[in-house]
């Protein structure tokens, strides 16, 4: 099932942020003053509406997206039966658009992307690389298929007001990916792109710091290579909002995001006055008993502890998990 929250805030002081210009790039740094709270939001522990479940006799699977549509009702991506299903706004299931497979009106991985007028939705299907558009009552119009310049992965990550949309983010792996690469820790660069909704390209938006790597780099018998690679403890990863004006990057070594336009050129810089948490014994404890418990095996705790002290480490966490983009325009 999915569940829909409430967000409030917290008794805090609010903290005016200082905005100056700096050759015609804002820079927005809100200050903190020693020993003052700081404004922040919590989650309500109840949600407002709670969709599928045993008790709508409709089971989820592997939800890649779900967006509210203006007259209040929710559209959810359900890739696990490869289908976009439409509820009330409270909870009911209303409509069923699609199935698994690669005709018209078939995904494999489908995710709802953002929404043209009131009731077209526009779907990204990743594996196979096309755009589809879906009326939220009428099921499939149409899709294009993304040009093959378009470097890979096309993965959406939201819609400009000006109707293009930007894809990319990630790593895309080939069997020639190890050459030139050695083992261990990495940070490879990944890269964001603008296409517009036929799947043609339009711009670049630049490159950034990838995902924290750990890099495993195996030598075959025929002269190929073979490598794995995975996320370190604790790993530093871009995450990425789509506004109506700006693409809204943080890579997370800091507590600072940037925000692009559709051309690529920087236009704001939003900064907080933070420190980062230290990553400590305690931190790394708790991971490897997590993964013993994930395991379910006990006696594999000294082999699970040997890979961590053998791994890269950062010394500090994420300076924060996610990035959000209301449609008011403020930044979360």
């Amino acid at each position: 099932s999915l569940a829909a929250l409430a967000c409030s805030p917290t008794d805090s002081q609010v903290m005016a942020p200082q905005v100056t210009d700096s050759a015609g790039v804002a820079l927005v740094t809100v200050q903190s003053s020693s020993g003052s709270p700081r404004e922040e939001w919590t989650v309500s522990a109840a949600p407002q509406v709670v969709l599928g479940g045993e008790e709508s006799g409709l089971e989820l699977y592997r939800v890649t997206s779900a967006i509210s549509l203006p007259d209040g009702r929710i559209a959810v991506a359900n890739a696990g039966s490869g289908q976009l299903l439409v509820f009330s706004g409270d909870g009911r299931p209303l409509q069923s658009h699609g199935r698994t497979g690669e005709g018209p009106g078939e995904w494999k991985r489908p995710s709802i992307v953002g929404l043209l007028g009131q009731d077209t939705l526009v779907v990204m299907d990743s594996e196979q690389r096309r755009i589809s558009f879906v009326h939220s009552q009428n099921g499939f119009l149409t899709s294009h298929r993304i040009e093959d310049t378009l470097r890979s992965p096309a993965t959406a990550r939201g819609i400009f007001a000006n109707g293009t949309m930007v894809v990319g983010g990630g790593h895309s792996w080939g069997p020639s990916s190890g050459e030139g690469t050695a083992s261990g820790y990495n940070r490879p660069l990944t890269s964001y792109q603008v296409m517009d909704l036929e799947g043609r390209f339009v711009s670049e938006l630049g490159h950034f710091p990838g995902a924290e790597l750990d890099i495993t780099v195996i030598a075959l018998p025929d002269g190929e290579t073979s490598m794995s690679a995975d996320l370190i403890p604790f790993a530093k990863l871009p995450t990425v909002a789509v506004g109506d004006e700006l693409f809204f990057v943080g890579t997370k070594e800091t507590w600072e995001i940037k925000g692009v336009d559709p051309n690529g050129d920087l236009r704001i810089v939003l900064r907080w006055d933070r420190g980062l948490t230290p990553v400590g014994r305690d931190h790394i404890d708790a991971l490897i008993q997590q993964e013993v418990s994930d395991l379910g095996d006990p006696s594999r705790e000294p082999e699970i502890r040997r890979k961590f002290a053998e791994i890269h480490v950062p010394e500090t966490m994420p300076a924060f998990s996610s990035l959000l983009v209301a449609p008011s325009g403020n930044v979360w």
